[in-house]
């Protein structure tokens, strides 16, 4: 019994909004010939067909909402509030979706492993250690590691443009420098060594991720959202890399796409209100 309230509370806002739609509306009346040889007022057909038509098309929007809700609440019921949920779906502003990657951060790079820990030596001693042995590539990996931990992007890009220029088979070392070229934002070198690294290694998909907002940065949406879509079918239930394709072919206009790929997250995370809003958007 207690499960139908949800419903309930939806449908009796749907009514009560239908009822203050309808006492806005011009009262509708039927012209009629009048007696003693009057003329109708002029105008009265006018009002009649207009308030009509504009009847329908309130009536039209208010079933494809509650028909649209009806649905959701037979499926979520016990997962949303939907109540709430019909109040946001009706709000106008725009709200961009959560949890978007943000290789802008140097957590891009731990997230594939590539540099978990900074390293035990102080900057001082891993540069010592370069000026003894200028051939040891653990102290430049240590150092840039560092560098990218500290957000000191500039002497990050240095020692990973000489790791790069020495060890050119080395995938990881593209893909940090990367995010040192996108947190620069030398959006075009970034896409470049992220391009690289993933020929050299083609299974990891937050570097397509980090590849797509590099196109993005540079404007180019449809390039974008077809390389989150890459990323996407290695981790297809990854909630993230679908905010983010859905975002850019939202971007791109590929609305059907979009839509496809809304749904697909709400079947993995139901109570996704930005996503909710974002597929209703699309659909009214």
């Amino acid at each position: 019994m207690y499960k139908l309230i949800p419903q309930f509370l939806v449908i009796l806002s749907i009514l009560t909004i239908i009822i203050i739609v309808l006492r806005r509306l011009p009262e509708v009346t039927v012209a009629e010939d009048e007696p003693n040889g009057l003329e109708p007022e002029a105008g009265t057909d006018k009002v009649s067909r207009g308030g009509l038509r504009k009847l329908a098309e309130v009536g039209k929007k208010l079933v494809g909402v509650l028909v649209y809700y009806a649905k959701a609440a037979k499926e979520h019921s016990v997962k949303v509030n939907y109540l709430e949920r019909f109040s946001k779906a009706l709000r106008l502003d725009a709200v961009r979706m959560r949890s978007r990657p943000q290789p802008a951060e140097p957590a891009a790079a731990p997230a594939e492993g590539e540099a978990k820990g900074s390293a035990d030596h102080s900057e001082q001693q891993l540069i010592e250690k370069i000026q003894k042995n200028p051939a040891d590539r653990e102290a430049y990996e240590d150092l840039g590691k560092l560098y990218l931990d500290r957000k000191k992007y500039r002497d990050a890009e240095e020692v990973y443009e000489y790791l790069t220029r020495n060890y050119e088979t080395e995938d990881g070392y593209l893909s940090r420098l990367g995010t040192v070229y996108f947190n620069l934002k030398k959006y075009e070198n970034a896409a470049t060594a992220y391009s690289r690294s993933i020929e050299l290694r083609s299974d990891m998909p937050n570097r397509y991720v980090n590849l797509s907002l590099c196109y993005e940065a540079l404007g180019d949406y449809p390039q974008a959202a077809e390389t989150a879509r890459k990323a996407v079918k290695l981790a297809p239930d990854n909630i993230t890399y679908l905010s983010l394709l859905a975002d850019l072919l939202i971007r791109s206009g590929q609305n059907h796409d979009a839509s496809e790929t809304l749904e697909r997250l709400l079947e993995l995370e139901p109570a996704n209100e930005f996503a909710r809003k974002r597929l209703m958007d699309l659909k009214f």
